[in-house]
């Protein structure tokens, strides 16, 4: 029970703070959304690009750190990881990708929504 209930608690500090840092990301780029939007760019293609260059960063993100990870468990637990480690360390980059991709998908359709300065 003390897993579940850490693991779910970590899951929602998690999925906040992307949550908080997604909508500042959003408030900082207003102006060139803006700017975008009065040359005729499609609110659905603002959507795409913003969602392949956050696929791009975290696909970035997850294959710099496995070899460190990789290295830094072999060398201070002297534990050879096993083929179910990268089988783990996919599913956990693939939820964690849809999860922010989707949550960065909704916050940017409804900050569209409202920023109507049109």
């Amino acid at each position: 029970i003390l897993f579940i209930s850490s693991s779910v608690a970590l899951i929602i500090i998690i999925l906040l703070n992307n949550f908080f840092l997604l909508k500042n990301y959003l408030i900082k780029i207003k102006y060139y959304i803006n700017l975008s939007r009065y040359f005729g760019v499609n609110d659905f293609i603002i959507l795409k690009n913003l969602n392949i260059s956050f696929f791009v960063l975290l696909t970035l993100s997850f294959s710099i750190s496995y070899p460190i990870f990789k290295v830094l468990i072999d060398y201070y637990f002297n534990y050879t990881l096993s083929n179910d480690f990268i089988k783990m360390y996919l599913l956990t980059y693939l939820l964690y990708n849809l999860t922010i991709l989707i949550i960065l998908s909704i916050q940017c359709k409804i900050y569209m929504k409202n920023l109507n300065e049109l």
